[in-house]
């Protein structure tokens, strides 16, 4: 059985694909609902957030023989503990991770992390969109909301813990944007120009994570984007293109996998 790491729509996808060459597939994600998506078209899963031991416990238990990782592209905690899973149950680990999206624009100012991102906001100043998730809004609450010349503005996964994290960090109702996405660039540049925006604050989340509709709307706009890089992790048997790492898996446990 393929151990897969997930909770992201190229997950599933990915998991779809592999059942369909004959590969049993147990896709491990954090929340309820990715598993309910996985539940959707017949694949098994398992929810809940796991370290190293627990991967390795899983992985006994379930025979696991082989671990996938395609977990967010800013899911790092959990590549790293996968790798490390994997190392320690000595069974082949590879990495599917979405590609990045190729630009080079004047008004995108890369950043290595949330908090180079957050002061980087806070210098520009400005009506600021916060795009990155609900978690990482304690990384820039206290920095942007303390100066003077800036707005905070949150969009978010509508979920009743999510309001009541913005609001315990002192966003203003009626900066709260409470949407499920994806989202088109007709319908991002509406939003930022409804809003007055000057500044949209993204991860590198690749196409999967709206990232060409957020900029083709600030080109449009002609606002700025401060776009946080991808973590930096040495993964090892990297893919970007499934069909590449399908025939990887299947080519390296032939006979073996069921």
């Amino acid at each position: 059985m393929i151990l897969l790491f997930g909770g992201t729509s190229d997950s599933r996808d990915l998991a779809v694909r592999l059942t369909r060459r004959g590969l049993s597939v147990l896709v491990s994600s954090v929340t309820q609902e990715a598993a309910d998506r996985v539940h959707e078209v017949g694949i098994r899963s398992t929810t809940g957030r796991l370290d190293t031991p627990q991967m390795c416990e899983l992985i006994h238990k379930r025979n696991i023989r082989q671990i996938i990782d395609a977990s967010a592209p800013f899911a790092d905690v959990v590549s790293r503990n996968a790798m490390s899973a994997a190392k320690l149950c000595k069974i082949p680990y590879c990495r599917y991770e979405r590609p990045e999206v190729a630009q080079d624009a004047s008004n995108v100012l890369r950043v290595a992390n949330y908090a180079d991102a957050a002061y980087a906001a806070a210098r520009l100043g400005g009506r600021i969109l916060l795009t990155t998730g609900v978690k990482t809004l304690p990384q820039f609450a206290d920095i942007l909301l303390s100066s003077a010349k800036c707005e905070l503005f949150v969009r978010f996964i509508p979920r009743t813990s999510n309001m009541r994290l913005a609001l315990d960090h002192g966003i203003k109702k009626q900066n709260i944007l409470a949407m499920q996405g994806p989202f088109s660039a007709k319908f991002e540049t509406a939003l930022y120009d409804n809003y007055s925006i000057d500044i949209v604050v993204s991860k590198e989340g690749g196409t999967a994570g709206s990232l060409p509709s957020k900029l083709k709307a600030v080109e449009t706009l002609g606002i700025q984007m401060v776009l946080i890089d991808r973590p930096a992790i040495e993964y090892v048997n990297r893919f970007e293109d499934m069909h590449g790492l399908i025939e990887h898996v299947i080519g390296e446990n032939k006979g073996v996998l069921s």
